[in-house]
C-alpha cells in the first residue's frame, strides 16, 4: 500500500522534487492552480534542445535492454524510465542519459540549457534522485556517478529573423552526429578517474557544453528525499522563497497575483490573460 500524497498524486517525479529546492511554494501553486498555462520561450527551447540530442540515439527494444543486462554488456539509454520506493512513495523518472554495464550502473546525466555557469542545488538534487532510482531498480551503484550537463542558451537576438537563425544553428549543432557520443565518452572517462580518487566531484569541459559529475552517495539521497517527502506526505506546509527576490521577479505565478509570499513584484514583461474557458495564459515578452 503506497503512502497518501498531497493533491491525490500516485507518484512523484525527480524534476518536481528538485523544484522544491528552488521554491517549494511555487510547486504548491503549480499543483493548486491547474488553470494556469505557461507559454514561455525558455520552456519551448528546452524541449526542442532535449529532443535534438535524443534524436542521435538509435532505437532499442526492451528485449535488447534486458539481454544487455543479463549478458553484462555496456549500454547507454536516453529517457529510459527508472522507478523506486522511498518511505512507501513511488518515485518515477526518465533521466536524459543512463549508462550501465550489465547490472552495474555507471552514469546518469541530466541536460540543462541555461545561462548559469554552474548547476543550481535544485538541479543537483534532481540528478541525484535519478541515481537513487537506478540503484532502486537493482543496479549495483558502488561506481555510479551522476551529473548535469550545461549547454549555454542562445544569445538574445535583436530581431525575430536573427533569433530564428540562432535557434536553427543551435538545433543543428545539437543534432550533429557525434555530439551525444562525445558527451558520453568524455563523461565516462571522467567517471572512471573520479571513482579512483577521494574526490566527490569533477568538471568536464566539452565543445559548447560543460558537465559537472558527482559521486553517488545514497546517504545524501535519502537525506534530501526525506526532507522533500515531508511536504508531499503533509508533514509540513510548503516553504516559500525567503532569501532571493530575483526568483519572485521571474515567477509567472507572482505575475498572476497568486503568491502572497512574493518578496518583490514580478517582471513587468509578463502578460497575463484569461480565456473564456477560465484558463490563465502567462507569456513573457522578450527584452
Amino acid at each position: 500500500m503506497s503512502a497518501k500524497l498531497r493533491y491525490d498524486l500516485t507518484h512523484l517525479w525527480p524534476s518536481e522534487i528538485g523544484d522544491q529546492l528552488y521554491c517549494e511554494y511555487k510547486v504548491h501553486l503549480r499543483r493548486t492552480h491547474p488553470e494556469v498555462r505557461l507559454e514561455l520561450p525558455s520552456l519551448e527551447q528546452g524541449e526542442e534542445n532535449h529532443a535534438a540530442l535524443a534524436s542521435q540515439a538509435a532505437p532499442v527494444t526492451r528485449e535488447e535492454i534486458e539481454r544487455s543486462i543479463r549478458e553484462g554488456k555496456k549500454l547507454a539509454l536516453c529517457e529510459w524510465t527508472l522507478e523506486g520506493l522511498f518511505r512507501d512513495v513511488l518515485i518515477r523518472g526518465r533521466p536524459d542519459f543512463f549508462a550501465f554495464e550489465g547490472t552495474s550502473a555507471r552514469l546518469t546525466l541530466d541536460f540543462k540549457f541555461s545561462t548559469a555557469d554552474r548547476p543550481f542545488r535544485s538541479q543537483e538534487v534532481q540528478a541525484l534522485v535519478y541515481a537513487f532510482l537506478a540503484e532502486s531498480m537493482g543496479f549495483e551503484a558502488s561506481e555510479l556517478c551522476y551529473g548535469i550537463v550545461l549547454f549555454p542558451r542562445s544569445f538574445r537576438a535583436a530581431t525575430p529573423d536573427e533569433g530564428a537563425r540562432a535557434k536553427d544553428e543551435k538545433l543543428g549543432a545539437l543534432q550533429a552526429d557525434g555530439t551525444l557520443g562525445a558527451i558520453y565518452e568524455r563523461c565516462e572517462a571522467a567517471r572512471r578517474s573520479l571513482v579512483t580518487t577521494r574526490l566527490q566531484r569533477t568538471v568536464v569541459d566539452g565543445d559548447r557544453w560543460k558537465a559537472f559529475l558527482y559521486r553517488y552517495d545514497r546517504g545524501q539521497a535519502e537525506k534530501d528525499l526525506g526532507w522533500a517527502l515531508d511536504f508531499w506526505l503533509a508533514a509540513r506546509e510548503p516553504i516559500p522563497e525567503m532569501q532571493y527576490p530575483r526568483k519572485c521577479v521571474a515567477c509567472p505565478f507572482n505575475a498572476a497575483g497568486l503568491c502572497e509570499h512574493a518578496l518583490q513584484s514580478a517582471d513587468p514583461r509578463f502578460l497575463v490573460r484569461r480565456t473564456p474557458e477560465g484558463t490563465l495564459v502567462i507569456v513573457r515578452r522578450p527584452a
